[in-house]
């Protein structure tokens, strides 16, 4: 299956079921060395299982003790 960029629009019905999946892509460290950044892969997928978005989110996190 070809990647669809953001922004592509592909049917999507009212009262349906999206799928949705995340995938890790990176786990950095940063100069504080309480935090971190946390970059995944989002993407979902409509009734017909067809992906209808795909997008990349970067976070920074604090580290639990």
């Amino acid at each position: 299956m070809g990647k669809i960029a953001a922004g592509t629009k592909i049917l999507c019905r009212v009262n349906r079921t999206l799928d949705a999946e995340a995938e890790v892509v990176e786990l950095r460290p940063t100069k504080n060395l309480e935090r971190f950044l946390f970059v995944y892969k989002n993407r979902a997928y409509n009734q017909r299982d067809q992906q209808v978005i795909e997008y990349q989110t970067t976070m920074m996190v604090t580290k639990k003790e």
